[in-house]
């Protein structure tokens, strides 16, 4: 339960910031703001899953691989090149334990 209030909030300041979140996004994936945006809602729309019980073994896999995703297409080219910031590597880790707990919810979940 306390893991779909975490989506929620994830999802909601996704969409509260999204003056912060959409920059992040690469310019080769186009569109910033569409993906901050489909980002927010598909946390939002797994944490109501989770929290509601209702096709949470979907929910938590379809997370995990969005989340799973980031790292290769936003944190690792951020850290890789060695310009990195303490935010950077705080949401590189975060990412990756945040990935991680939505696949042990998804193997888990009968």
């Amino acid at each position: 339960m306390l893991y779909g209030l975490a989506l929620l909030a994830c999802g909601f300041s996704h969409l509260a910031y999204l003056n912060l979140t959409a920059p992040l996004i690469p310019h080769r994936l186009h569109a910033p703001v569409f993906w901050a945006h489909f980002t927010g809602s598909a946390y939002l729309a797994a944490g109501a899953a989770i929290l509601f019980n209702a096709l949470v073994r979907l929910a938590a896999t379809l997370l995990a691989v969005m989340m799973g995703l980031f790292l290769p297409l936003i944190w690792l080219p951020m850290v890789a090149p060695g310009h990195v910031s303490a935010f950077n590597w705080g949401e590189t880790y975060a990412t990756w334990v945040l990935t991680a707990a939505a696949w042990v919810v998804a193997d888990s979940w009968l």
